[in-house]
């Protein structure tokens, strides 16, 4: 094989760790004073950041595309 088992073994521990980390940065406000240890908490601590995004940015989408449409009409 190209790496041993012991390799393999880090790299398995470090690609949830990695994917942690970059959705924690991506999502965060900065606080980090409360995070989640469990994999279980980090995946709802995920979700329900995502699910916040979302609540937001698709009324937004949709106001914005009717807000559009109207201006587009008035023309």
């Amino acid at each position: 094989p190209l790496y041993s088992s012991a390799a393999s073994d880090v790299y398995k521990r470090q690609i949830p760790r990695s994917l942690w980390v970059s959705s924690a940065a991506l999502l965060s406000t900065g606080y980090g004073d409360y995070t989640p240890i469990t994999f279980l908490g980090r995946f709802a601590a995920v979700c329900t950041a995502l699910f916040g995004i979302g609540a937001v940015a698709l009324p937004a989408g949709i106001l914005a595309s009717a807000f559009t449409e109207r201006k587009r009409k008035k023309d």
